[in-house]
């Protein structure tokens, strides 16, 4: 992990007090008018974390960034970059630092569709989530219409895998012993798809490959806990997730800092770990 430095967002305001990035504090203000209690170590996180992206350039690339840890629906379902929110459907668990569906019909409608992504095309696209838990079951963020995919999959099988569809056109499957727990990012970018898995032990490459990219951005809204199948949310149980987000695509180093960023993030807001 490559911790964040505290203090980073903090800056002098009126008065000589100090004062959060202002994205980062309309967020708070927002979640704060859910009912959400938020910490000063919280705040601070929050608003190194928004500081961090904007220097790196992962800012800029971002769509969409939920940090669903808050125990309250209104709160969970705010984007922390676009000031939009989602909305949960069916039954959702809100639990400490993640949702999880309750029962077959609960997901998260993030209310964008893949088409709406700004900068995404079949050769920039980047999507990716932390589990809090490893399950064995399916774990869905995305839409599928056809050959035509915008997916992020992790799945516990009699083999581990996880595996990519990021409309490009076909599957993308690598293999991991280290379960589909932690951050699993797939990004794809100048003719060049990967993914990788951060744990506690650090960030490991699952697999990458180099092909011609193809496929169509869709017009279908992006799930999480289920996918979007052509309008119908299907399949994935089990889902545990802590944070998800999607954008244009990364480099290597991009994705790297960003998860690394992201596991301080969580594990500051939340008091617990990543595996």
């Amino acid at each position: 992990m490559q911790p964040l430095v505290l203090g980073l967002g903090v800056g002098i305001g009126i008065g000589g007090g100090s004062r959060l990035d202002a994205d980062a504090q309309a967020y708070i203000t927002a979640i704060e008018g859910d009912g959400v209690t938020v910490t000063g170590a919280q705040k601070t996180a929050l608003s190194d974390f928004v500081v961090a992206q904007k220097a790196s350039g992962a800012w800029a690339v971002l769509s969409r960034m939920y940090l669903p840890t808050w125990g309250v629906a209104a709160a969970n379902a705010r984007c922390l970059v676009s000031a939009t929110s989602g909305t949960f459907n069916g039954s959702v668990t809100h639990g400490t630092g993640y949702i999880a569906r309750a029962d077959s019909t609960g997901y998260f409608d993030t209310g964008i569709q893949v088409d709406e992504v700004s900068g995404l095309t079949n050769d920039s696209a980047w999507i990716g989530a932390l589990m809090k838990t490893a399950v064995a079951n399916d774990q869905y963020l995305g839409a599928v219409s056809g050959a035509n995919l915008f997916l992020l999959r992790h799945t516990v099988a009699p083999s581990i895998t996880c595996e990519i569809l990021s409309y490009s056109g076909g599957r993308f499957t690598t293999g991991t012993t280290s379960g589909n727990a932690g951050i699993i990012s797939g990004r794809r970018l100048s003719g060049t798809r990967a993914n990788n898995q951060r744990l506690a032990a650090g960030r490991s490459v699952l697999g990458s490959s180099t092909d011609s990219a193809v496929g169509t951005a869709i017009a279908l809204n992006i799930y999480a806990l289920q996918r979007n199948n052509n309008g119908t949310a299907s399949a994935g149980v089990g889902s545990h997730m802590g944070a998800m987000w999607f954008g244009s695509g990364v480099s290597d180093a991009l994705d790297s800092s960003f998860t690394a960023d992201l596991e301080t993030l969580w594990e500051t807001v939340t008091g617990l770990s990543i595996p």
